[in-house]
């Protein structure tokens, strides 16, 4: 089963109209998704913040809890504290200064960004769609129902409830591939400055 770095990184390396997919495959839970691994980030980066300061203390690098302050809860309130400024703030910069896999950390933040941007983007879409379409897309998406399921509840047929659902799915794609293809410059900057195009902005 795929856990959420190799989920990540998936969807780093995906082109544009992969990426729709993936959000699409999983609409439902990709909220969800996104927050289970800024979680995991965050933690990963506190254990880090810890060891080096362990290291610092001569002692025998193992990541332990221990803390400068008198009082460990009041230190580890300071770190998520100021961890979730950062990441809001997009100031990650001094969080990560001297952690050996910064960069790593740096790449999964931007890609964490564009994950959020581009389900916004989508999901704006379909709630601003023919409010019958919108209803059909997300009764798919979000509750998981058949097209026959759907067909009953909006009185349809099965047969229209999927094409009109297949043309929203190709709708989406010719709407929103241009968009994403802007942020595939975020997502993999060194292989855009590599091919010679610009930079990531």
């Amino acid at each position: 089963m795929e856990n959420y770095s190799q989920f990540l990184k998936r969807y780093r390396d995906a082109e544009p109209e992969s990426r729709i997919e993936i959000i699409l495959e999983n609409y439902a839970v990709f909220p969800g998704k996104i927050n289970i691994i800024e979680a995991e980030m965050k933690f990963n980066i506190i254990s880090e913040q810890e060891f080096l300061r362990s290291h610092r203390r001569g002692e025998t690098g193992i990541r332990v809890n221990n803390s400068e302050l008198s009082n460990p809860t009041e230190r580890a309130a300071f770190n998520n504290m100021e961890l979730d400024d950062a990441f809001k703030e997009g100031t990650l910069d001094s969080i990560l200064k001297g952690i050996d896999n910064a960069s790593e950390y740096e790449e999964d933040y931007r890609t964490l960004g564009v994950m959020k941007r581009e389900f916004l983007l989508l999901k704006t879409f379909m709630k601003n769609i023919d409010e019958e379409d919108s209803e059909i897309v997300l009764m798919r998406l979000e509750e998981n129902k058949s097209f026959n399921e759907i067909a009953i509840a909006i009185d349809l047929h099965k047969d229209t409830v999927r094409r009109r659902y297949n043309q929203i799915r190709l709708d989406i794609n010719n709407e929103l591939v241009a968009c994403l293809e802007l942020s595939s410059k975020t997502l993999k900057p060194t292989i855009q400055k590599g091919g010679g195009q610009d930079d990531a902005g």
